[in-house]
């Protein structure tokens, strides 16, 4: 025993004397780290068997892949498919596989794929083209109904897309580039470069691997390989982010990036950024949800999810899903039974459907919108979803209880009506009020958005409360914000400057997104404030906000700030100007600040990035106008109304220039069209009655200036050109009262007084 406690001794001495002599080479501390590497999930799968062994054949694994035998699930045996009157091949050749189909320009092509993009229910297959692009066949496989079918009929059935269209396959609305690549592959780097309008994207790995989530792994190998007794307690074992005990806006972090609608800030860091330095987030409105949030467009759940009271609980998403295989961790209703008392809610007094097992198949109903269960499963009321991509079933993730009176009032769908075709909402309501007596009396916020988005601003009053209300999800109230903002109301203006403080990011960044004063000064000071918060989306949000104001900066501290916030805008912008809507906005910034050359340049290139993306016609049609050049504006406006007849911004740009080039009789006609379509403006009477003046159209002057009058009876300009306009029809009397009403209203208008002097003279 004694020689034992000795050679520990020795050992234990030895121990020591390294550690004073510096001879300890392996230790590895927090100064000593480089630089995070991705170094492949080879050097994982030693070390984490089982979490690999999980995460292979998932669909993150099958996320990407070379075209090969045993990724392709497609018939290339000389299988054809026939859409809207062309017929595509598919056959393989030297060990390559090939379509023969329309290609650019809609000319018939042999066309080699190179990659498989996912796996099921569909798999999609990419095709290399000039300038390092990626497009996205249109034609996919059906992996459930082992078939070809083609997403364009699918997705766009009742759209006709031809060749030069932003949508049609070769173009930049199926380029894998910029519309998928971030969120298949590990560490991608998009590498575009916007001024020679090529691709150089590279990955570490092709798929989504274990780095995409855990982030780079060099230090942890290090730390990993250490002897246990010599390593330091390294925060995350040398990963640059948590990886274990995630809460729920930690997850976020992680999954959002690939698992949100949003517009990416930039490459994914993978350092565990928040989620609000990635990206800038898509919220409640009605271009993607219905406006009690149900999601509509393709949803990638975190707008769903945030909404939910899931979210307000802090569930995560891995307390559902299995996190390497993304499989839920039970079946059926055990999943929800995990939290929620199953002797309450997995019962026919609950959910009073019995469980016959009918329907269980998974298969769609006859209107093809519904993954039908028997109604006894939890999801089939609270979870129901819509079908993407042509076959793909997603369950929506905010987690609701069937409202069906609510659907009626907004025309959302509702989960009894969709699965029940045999009952219309009405009756589903009174059945609702049977079964759960109060349940229909809550109060939806899909009421108040929907009123507001009708012009119905008394919702303003009930929505004021949701914001500093922390029960309700912070992704409700950032979007309450937005809806709020759309009206004139002065307490819903100082209710979003009360949360532009906001301890939580996204209300936050909704408030100041969405902040507006009619007091400038003010309204410059706040959002100065705001470009120097932490995260990256609120800065440039605010910075959006001041040029609004047409701010360009007061002093040497602020301009220096704008110098930082302009960079990263533009650097944003640059990323993304692959998109019609970057390039647009690129053009907007750098006329603004005194280019005008890159200013009709990027505006240009968003045109041919979508030709039918107007409101970049109309950007370039007010800077021809700055620029004097009236003809280039006439074109472009013309060109923008072909493209969005309806569109009362360019009609009034329109109808403006032809009056500036004394064109009155297209003015009048623009103005009135304008008026067809927005008949409460009373602007829009105010311009026409002049054009009618210049046509020598007095009666038709006289209408409009009263009506104008008449929707803003306070407005002094319009007062004085009715005064003005009787006074040059010898109405002197009329033009007397209307001066009159002027004074009253302000007792020093100098326009009031001159117009009275002249009537007496």
């Amino acid at each position: 025993m004694k020689y034992l406690c000795y050679s520990l001794f020795i050992l234990f001495v030895l121990f020591l004397s390294a550690c004073e002599n510096g001879k300890t080479t392996d230790y590895i501390s927090e100064n000593d780290l480089a630089t995070p590497k991705f170094i492949g999930n080879s050097s994982c799968a030693e070390c984490h068997e089982v979490a690999f062994e999980n995460w292979k054949g998932s669909d993150h694994d099958k996320a990407m892949d070379h075209a090969t035998d045993s990724s392709v699930l497609g018939d290339f045996n000389d299988a054809t498919i026939t859409v809207r009157g062309i017929e595509s091949k598919f056959y393989k050749r030297d060990d390559g596989f090939y379509v023969y189909t329309n290609g650019p320009k809609g000319d018939m092509a042999e066309l080699k794929i190179e990659y498989t993009f996912g796996h099921w229910p569909l798999q999609q297959y990419l095709i290399p083209f000039e300038k390092g692009r990626l497009q996205c066949l249109p034609l996919a496989w059906d992996s459930q109904g082992n078939k070809w079918f083609s997403l364009v009929d699918s997705v766009y059935a009742d759209i006709e897309i031809p060749s030069d269209d932003w949508l049609y396959w070769t173009n930049n609305g199926q380029n894998w580039n910029g519309m998928c690549a971030e969120c298949h592959s590990t560490n991608l780097d998009k590498g575009y470069d916007p001024e020679s309008l090529t691709f150089n994207t590279t990955w570490s790995e092709i798929n989504v691997s274990c780095e995409a989530c855990h982030g780079p792994a060099s230090n942890h190998l290090r730390w990993a390989e250490m002897d246990s007794i010599k390593r330091q307690d390294l925060a995350y074992m040398g990963f640059p982010e948590k990886s274990i005990g995630l809460n729920t806006e930690e997850m976020l972090n992680q999954c959002a990036f690939c698992h949100a609608r949003r517009s990416s800030l930039g490459d994914f860091d993978h350092m565990g950024t928040h989620y609000l330095d990635q990206f800038m987030p898509q919220l409640v409105n009605e271009d993607m949800y219905y406006y009690d949030g149900q999601i509509q467009g393709e949803d990638y759940v975190f707008t769903s999810f945030t909404q939910s009271r899931m979210h307000t609980r802090h569930i995560t998403c891995n307390d559902c899903h299995e996190p390497h295989n993304l499989r839920t961790k039970q079946q059926g209703n055990l999943l929800c039974l995990q939290c929620h008392n199953y002797k309450v809610y997995d019962t026919e007094e609950h959910h009073f459907h019995k469980k016959t097992g009918i329907g269980l198949s998974e298969e769609l109903t006859s209107n093809g919108f519904y993954d039908q269960g028997d109604g006894t499963q939890c999801v089939d009321c609270h979870m129901t979803g819509n079908i993407y991509m042509g076959n793909d079933f997603r369950r929506d993730h905010n987690f609701r209880s069937p409202r069906p009176d609510v659907s009626m009032r907004i025309g959302s769908p509702d989960a009894c009506t969709t699965c029940h075709d045999d009952i219309n909402q009405e009756e589903a309501v009174e059945i609702l009020k049977e079964w759960y007596p109060g349940s229909l009396e809550n109060e939806s916020y899909g009421d108040l958005f929907y009123k507001i988005a009708k012009g119905d601003e008394s919702a303003v009053d009930e929505l004021i409360p949701y914001l500093s209300d922390t029960s309700k999800s912070s992704m409700v109230r950032a979007s309450a914000i937005e809806y709020i903002s759309r009206t004139n109301n002065l307490d819903g203006r100082f209710a979003i400057e009360d949360q532009l403080q906001n301890i939580d990011p996204l209300i936050r960044y909704s408030a100041v997104q969405n902040y507006w004063n009619p007091d400038v000064n003010k309204a410059i000071s706040k959002m100065e404030e705001s470009l120097k918060d932490s995260l990256e989306s609120i800065r440039i949000a605010a910075l959006i906000n001041l040029y609004s104001y047409g701010y360009q900066g007061k002093d040497s501290i602020s301009m220096q700030q704008i110098d930082i916030v302009s960079k990263e805008y533009v650097s944003y912008l640059k990323h993304t100007s692959d998109f019609a809507v970057s390039r647009h906005n690129l053009g907007v910034y750098y006329a603004r600040n005194g280019d005008r050359k890159a200013g009709v340049t990027n505006l240009k290139e968003a045109i041919a990035i979508d030709n039918q993306y107007y409101p970049a016609m109309v950007e370039l049609a007010l800077l021809y106008s700055q620029q004097g050049n009236n003809e280039l504006a006439k074109k472009w406006l013309v060109q923008a109304i072909k493209v969005n007849p309806t569109d009362t911004r360019t009609l009034r740009y329109l109808g403006l220039l032809y009056a500036e080039l004394k064109e009155y009789k297209q003015a009048a006609d623009y103005f009135k069209k304008l008026i067809e379509l927005d008949p409460s403006s009373p602007r829009n009477y105010y311009n026409l009655a002049f054009i009618e003046q210049e046509l020598n159209h007095p009666k038709e002057a006289e209408e409009n200036f009263l009506e104008a009058v008449s929707l803003d009876p306070t407005n002094s300009d319009y007062l004085y050109a009715l005064a003005y306009f009787y006074i040059n029809s010898n109405k002197e009397e009329k033009a007397s009262l209307i001066a009159q009403r002027m004074l009253e209203l302000n007792p020093q208008d100098a326009n009031a007084i001159q117009l009275l002097s002249a009537i007496r003279n």
